[in-house]
């Protein structure tokens, strides 16, 4: 029995050999994609998260973007006009398109409800209510641009977060 042992062995020593080395192919290759798709995801995850705190970095630290919100704000609060004097229609204009693009990326699943909720959703509502911004949106309408390009966008995020029947200070 011993010997037809050693017999086995070095008649099959090549697919033994051959098959250790199969398994060990596999195996890494298996670790390798694995490991792989693993970091690729971690990278979305962390791309993903640095996107967001820039888009929220841009609408709160921005100048150009917190000066209009500043005033907005300012006009819901203490219902001053006057803070919306120095603001040009080009500024309004940028200032709507960022809240646009933000409201896109939720729509799409990109940002999520919480966070457009958490912070965004109180200036969306002074946006809305805002009286400058709905003449400037009615100006918009009557100079012949289409509901897409007066920011009708506004209206949907009305009726998606309540806003028309909110407090604004509530969010």
């Amino acid at each position: 029995m011993k010997v037809s042992l050693i017999n086995y062995i070095k008649n099959k020593k090549f697919e033994i050999i051959r098959e250790i080395i199969i398994s060990v192919a596999i195996s890494a290759i298996i670790t390798g994609l694995i490991n792989s798709y693993l970091d690729i995801k971690m990278d979305n995850r962390i791309s993903h998260r640095q996107f967001i705190n820039e888009i929220g970095r841009t609408f709160f630290d921005n100048e150009k973007y917190r000066k209009v919100s500043i005033a907005i704000e300012e006009e819901y609060l203490y219902d001053k006009r006057n803070f919306l004097t120095n603001i040009t229609e080009y500024e309004i204009d940028d200032y709507l398109g960022l809240l646009n693009d933000i409201w896109l990326l939720y729509k799409d699943g990109f940002i999520s409800q919480e966070l457009v909720y958490r912070q965004f959703a109180y200036y969306f509502c002074i946006t809305y209510n805002s009286d400058i911004v709905d003449e400037y949106r009615t100006k918009l309408k009557k100079e012949g641009f289409s509901d897409l390009m007066s920011y009708s966008f506004l209206e949907e995020v009305a009726n998606e977060l309540g806003l028309k029947s909110e407090d604004c200070k509530k969010f």
